[in-house]
């Protein structure tokens, strides 16, 4: 078994867990179902990235750069400083989202770890090598 990874979307809804059980691919949500993992059709992983703006991180760069260069450079210091927290405020958050359909057409897409989702793509070569 390995953790619990979080139902974004698919058929089973956007809100609950999935695990891997032994030989089973458990799905806890509005509707729960156990699949035997001979029934995962297809795996697909893929990152999704997004860009934020910290707002805290730009206040604070704010105030502690402008004073510093604003001492080094009276007048268009405070201004450098500003620009300078404000591009260094930018930071970027990257999600694993794995989709995992099965041989009933039902499928669900999840949020993983990296070794999760390292573990879900092998699973199916896993089960037709051992046929």
């Amino acid at each position: 078994m390995f953790g619990g990874m979080k139902i974004t979307g698919g058929s089973f809804g956007t809100d609950g867990y999935a695990y891997v059980k032994g030989d089973a691919f458990d799905i806890r949500s509005s509707r729960k179902q156990l699949y035997p993992l001979t029934s995962i059709a297809r795996v697909d992983a893929r990152t999704e990235s997004q860009k934020n703006f910290g707002c805290f991180s730009f206040v604070l760069g704010a105030v502690i750069f402008g004073f510093i260069l604003n001492a080094v450079i009276p007048g268009i210091g405070f201004i450098i400083g500003i620009v300078v927290a404000a591009a260094l405020s930018f930071y970027t958050t990257k999600k694993q989202i794995v989709e995992v359909s099965f041989s009933d057409g039902m499928r669900v897409v999840v949020q993983c770890s990296n070794g999760q989702v390292r573990k879900l793509v092998s699973l199916p070569m896993t089960q037709s090598i051992s046929r």
